[in-house]
């Protein structure tokens, strides 16, 4: 496994993610779809950018089924804990 196309993948999706960010904070568009439209592109419905020994290295290794089901679920509820916070203070 090259290390080094692993380390570059990583450090151009976070640069993406962080123009994503910015975009968002200058537009009135959501970040959360920005971030989630450069990880479509990025991934293997859009340019398939990312590659596949990566994908062996963090499903197979990082996250078992049942921690991607909780990890899932944590971030749904800090989304919707946001949201209604949000709501809450007008």
């Amino acid at each position: 496994m090259d290390i080094a196309l692993i380390l570059l993948s990583l450090g151009a999706l976070f640069v993406a993610g962080l123009a994503a960010d910015q975009i968002g904070h200058r537009t009135r568009l959501p970040r959360v779809t920005l971030l989630l439209g450069c990880g479509i592109v990025a991934g293997g419905a859009g340019f398939d950018l990312i590659p596949p020994h990566f994908y062996r290295l963090f499903i197979r290794h990082c996250l078992p089924a049942k921690e991607k089901i909780e990890l899932s679920l944590i971030l749904v509820v800090l989304l919707i804990s946001a949201f209604l916070n949000r709501i809450k203070k007008y």
